[in-house]
């Protein structure tokens, strides 16, 4: 079988949306006669960490850990212990702004002496073919440029998100946005093949990189893995219409302008305040509580937390409405978010309020999904007011011919 040396900073345990392209490439390479040997880094400081996902490496795959100097290790050293780490919104932000500043291309650049180290040990030991790197974050990228060129190995990048045209990030001067590009202007030079999520990323990369062959250029969208739909045990009754959003808010991806629809819904409405219910899986920080609280929303707000993947895959097939947002910024357009091919393998419409892209895209080819503006509230609360009014009728119309069945089968 041959053998591919996979960089990837994240990979289980951490948890999010990142891991699970990784892994799941990772755990059906092999199928097609490749054997991965990943790259990674040992478990520290993060976000959010998911064991279970372990469970999808298979056996024989070598998995190869490092040490790391970037900040979240320095987390960790600091508190002695691996610790989920959740900061506050405004803290995050500047903690974010100071990085961009101070590291290049990101604050995950202290892992490339350790990743080029324990590389040079595998590349010795293996019989490796090709070397491919998934970012963010970038570093991964450079690890896997520097690799291939130091041992003549074929490189295949794969960009999850921009680079250069990231929409989270704001360069401190037009030197540290020309260095990003310099960078990966020579990563797309050094690589045999560029692989982006979506259409409008992988031509946004072939406009900012015209001296590249086209040719090296293609697109693997994110997907969903049949396995983790078998045999979800799921409740088969609700009595309320459940909306479900899964992940996380950071940046310009915030809740506030969904919850204010709501509300605005409810005051016009009040008696649907019974009648549903808003499940959010995944990081929900102080300041959306906040939110909550000042929209008089706890009745019907349900804060699960993070939890773990398959738990989320239950929580999605519980529900109504799946809700998808993306901010209104700079790049937002090329993001194609990997929960969003969960949400179509469950069948249940999406209300996806996002702006013109790649996402809506992909939600309007379904055709079972409404795309509205992210900050649009009287398109949202129109929207979910529809579905609601689907669920009245499709409950009713059920719960009639449950009682007409009823009443013949013991007349």
């Amino acid at each position: 079988m041959k053998k591919i040396l996979f960089i990837a900073y994240y990979f289980p345990p951490f948890g999010l949306g990142g891991v699970q392209r990784t892994l799941k490439f990772v755990k059906y390479l092999p199928s097609f006669g490749w054997q991965p040997i990943v790259l990674t880094v040992k478990p520290g400081s993060y976000f959010a960490f998911d064991s279970s996902l372990l469970k999808d490496v298979p056996a024989a795959v070598k998995v190869v850990r490092t040490g790391s100097l970037d900040p979240l290790r320095a987390l960790s050293w600091l508190r002695h212990s691996r610790k989920e780490v959740e900061p506050a919104e405004p803290l995050r932000r500047t903690l974010s702004r100071l990085s961009q500043i101070v590291f290049q291309p990101d604050n995950k650049i202290g892992w490339m002496p350790f990743a080029l180290s324990k590389a040079r040990d595998v590349l010795r030991q293996e019989s490796v073919e090709i070397v491919y790197a998934t970012a963010p974050p970038f570093t991964c990228h450079l690890v896997g440029a520097l690799l291939s060129k130091l041992y003549r190995k074929p490189l295949v990048v794969d960009f999850r998100d921009a680079w250069t045209e990231f929409q989270f990030v704001q360069y401190p001067t037009p030197i540290h946005r020309f260095f990003n590009y310099f960078l990966e202007k020579k990563v797309i030079e050094r690589a045999i093949r560029v692989i982006s999520t979506n259409e409008v990323l992988s031509e946004n990369l072939r406009r900012a990189h015209p001296g590249a062959a086209a040719s090296k250029f293609t697109v693997i969208t994110h997907g969903f893995d049949p396995d983790d739909f078998k045999k979800r045990s799921v409740p088969t009754s609700r009595d309320k219409f459940t909306i479900t959003y899964s992940g996380s808010f950071y940046a310009t991806v915030t809740p506030k302008h969904f919850l204010a629809a709501v509300r605005q819904l409810l005051d016009k409405e009040p008696e649907l305040a019974k009648e549903i219910k808003l499940v959010f899986l995944g990081m929900f920080r102080k300041q959306n509580k906040r939110i909550v609280t000042e929209l008089r929303l706890w009745e019907v707000v349900d804060i699960r937390g993070y939890v773990s993947h398959s738990e989320s895959i239950v929580g999605l097939l519980d529900s109504d409405l799946l809700w998808l947002t993306l901010g209104e910024s700079k790049g937002a357009g090329a993001v194609t978010p990997s929960k969003l091919f969960e949400y179509i393998a469950t069948g249940k419409p999406i209300l996806a309020c996002v702006p013109e892209g790649a996402a809506a895209e992909i939600v309007r080819s379904t055709g079972n999904g409404t795309v509205v503006p992210p900050d649009d509230v009287q398109a949202i609360k129109k929207a979910i007011l529809t579905y609601y009014t689907r669920y009245r009728e499709t409950y009713d119309s059920t719960s009639f011919l449950i009682i007409f069945v009823s009443f013949l089968w013991f007349k």
